[in-house]
């Protein structure tokens, strides 16, 4: 029979999602991942793109016979009635951010209320484990305290999470249940990705898998594109990271780390903001930005049908200084930051790993990497790699 994971949240459902994965692969398992706008995977191969959602949890099991269906859970494909006839084993809730989806929910309640469909789709004893750091918490579990498990570094949590050392190398944390203290070193970084790992073991050992294989198989977890992406050119002396953090919350957790690991260098931040899109968090991740960087760079993002110069006025508007320049080309943003910066760290935020960005006209091709590397060629100088050999990012000279 096939086993079935759903995750939700604003954030986190793509690492968690591929965290699963990764263990199941490591078993042997067959895996279907419906993952979005990162597309339809078969063990671990893209077999669709993510443009298209008709169809979103179906698949040919005579060509691809599956074990397990991981599927990332939408606010827009639970509202839509995506999950309204399929049955989970096992849901996770990862995060939610209020500020975010508006042009999709009118308010508050119908963007939580969408969300809290996955309880309906819980087989009866079945759990969902839940993040208890989110501020809404009591609201998100209301009527369905019974099924359940919550997890983070809130004290009362289920699984309490607990950092005990970080680096720009990786990770280690603690998941306390009651008495019983698991220890994980990875190389993973950061609050976020502690979370995303506590919720993958969760939800395995729910389903019964052996916490040790769990665990050995999560820290082995290299990550993947366009998350947390670390690189390091020694000529200029410059760190990079690489990320798709476009929430507010997603934008201050990958700064606050940045200023953690690489305490004594200077932040440089290039980002943007998508269009026809919540207008609400644009000067709110302005702040943001103000509050880590040294110096912010203004770029676009995806524009779609607004008019670019808007959107970034809108983001600057959240400034009270002047320590920030706007360059709407992303490649010359990006290029042009590489080529003044020395001893810094330069943040790439918003595209992860995308590889286009979208216009009101269409699209054209930009990746953050590309760029990056394409900058690193041309100049004769060695980019190093310090994550994610999923990625198949490899060194540059």
């Amino acid at each position: 029979m096939i086993k079935r994971i759903a995750v939700t949240g604003t954030k986190g459902k793509s690492t968690t999602l591929r965290l699963l994965e990764k263990v199941f692969i490591d078993l042997h398992r067959n895996v279907y991942g419906t993952y979005g706008i990162d597309g339809y995977h078969y063990n671990q191969n893209m077999v669709r793109d993510g443009s298209d959602c008709s169809g979103y949890l179906e698949w040919d099991n005579r060509t691809m016979p599956v074990d397990v269906h991981l599927s990332e859970a939408t606010s827009y494909t639970l509202k839509r009635g995506f999950y309204d006839n399929y049955d989970i084993d096992i849901g996770i809730w990862t995060s939610f951010d209020p500020s975010e989806h508006t042009e999709i929910h009118p308010s508050l309640g119908d963007y939580i209320n969408s969300k809290k469909k996955l309880f309906n789709s819980l087989k009866p004893t079945s759990k969902m484990v839940v993040c208890r750091d989110m501020e809404d918490y009591s609201t998100i579990i209301e009527s369905n305290e019974s099924r359940v498990v919550s997890y983070g570094c809130h004290p009362e949590a289920d699984y309490v999470i607990s950092i005990e050392e970080l680096s720009t190398r990786g990770m280690k944390f603690s998941i306390t249940q009651e008495k019983e203290v698991v220890v994980f070193n990875t190389k993973l970084l950061g609050e976020f990705n502690a979370k995303n790992v506590a919720a993958a073991f969760i939800a395995l050992t729910e389903m019964g898998i052996n916490k040790d294989t769990a665990q050995s198989s999560l820290e082995n977890f290299t990550g993947f594109k366009g998350r947390v992406e670390r690189f390091y050119i020694p000529e200029s002396k410059n760190h990079i990271v690489i990320d798709y953090a476009h929430t507010k919350d997603s934008l201050d957790s990958l700064l606050k780390l940045c200023s953690k690991i690489y305490p004594n260098q200077p932040i440089v931040t290039i980002f943007g903001c998508g269009g026809d899109k919540s207008r609400k968090k644009r000067p709110q991740m302005g702040k943001i930005a103000e509050k880590y960087s040294d110096r912010v760079v203004l770029t676009n993002d995806n524009p779609r049908s607004e008019n670019p110069a808007d959107i970034i006025a809108d983001i600057s508007s959240g400034f009270s200084q002047d320590n920030y320049s706007v360059v709407m080309d992303r490649e010359e943003a990006i290029k042009t930051t590489l080529s003044r910066a020395r001893a810094s760290v330069i943040v790439l935020a918003g595209k992860g790993h995308e590889m286009a960005i979208e216009f009101k006209d269409g699209s054209i091709y930009h990746n953050d990497y590309n760029s990056l590397m394409e900058w690193c060629v041309q100049n004769n100088l060695r980019l190093v790699s310090f994550t994610h050999s999923n990625s198949k990012n490899g060194d540059t000279t």
